[in-house]
């Protein structure tokens, strides 16, 4: 598993855009499917056609609105509240067209049924990023020394930068004594004044503070 989701970190752009859109069809196919037998009252065999235009409406509508905002364009190591933000504006564009072209085929699918779907197609894109996210970050941390990093203003910001994708280090905690500074979130670590940091660098058994 680490070394396949490796592997397509590493692939190049337009393969890892176009792995990711198998991903996402696969998972919208798969959710309607499940869901079908609630939203027809024909029998499948009679049904195949209008199962077929919905699914194309929702993967085609999804799968250009999640290029549209960049989400194919979003490294997984770069997962974030703002990329499941527009994950969700993308399958629910997709899912809205779905509802709207629906009436025109039965007037059995319900609001209900529609979020159910909904939240089903969501939760599969978007847990399937953040895990993949997770065991990158597992990959990442094998091997790397953990560090701090003291000063968190412009020099300190740009360390942490350059860090950020280190083969050697990781940074894991960020130290200033500045009253204005302190508390502050900086690509997700909080800092710390020293004396606060101390603890926190014996619970991560840190031993090299680079100074910014």
């Amino acid at each position: 598993m680490f070394k396949l989701l490796k592997q397509i970190t590493f692939m190049k752009r337009k393969n890892k855009s176009f792995f990711w859109l198998c991903f996402d069809n696969l998972f919208m196919w798969g959710c309607l499917a499940t869901l079908w037998p609630r939203i027809n009252l024909a029998p499948w065999e009679k049904n195949i056609e209008t199962f077929v235009i919905f699914g194309c409406l929702v993967s085609v509508i999804t799968s250009l609105s999640l290029h549209g905002l960049g989400v194919y364009r979003t490294a997984l190591t770069q997962a974030s509240t703002d990329l499941a933000f527009k994950v969700a504006i993308s399958t629910f564009s997709g899912i809205l067209i779905l509802y709207i072209v629906s009436i025109y085929f039965t007037d059995y699918l319900s609001i209900g049924e529609f979020f159910v779907y909904w939240v089903l197609v969501y939760s599969c894109l978007n847990s399937g990023r953040f895990a993949a996210r997770v065991a990158l970050n597992k990959i990442d941390e094998r091997g790397k020394e953990l560090v701090a990093i003291y000063g968190a203003g412009v020099a300190g910001k740009l360390l942490l930068r350059a860090l950020k994708h280190s083969d050697r280090y990781k940074v894991v905690l960020l130290i200033d004594d500045s009253e204005t500074l302190r508390g502050q979130i900086i690509s997700g670590l909080q800092v710390y004044n020293f004396t606060q940091a101390k603890k926190h660098l014996k619970r991560l058994n840190v031993e090299t503070v680079l100074l910014a």
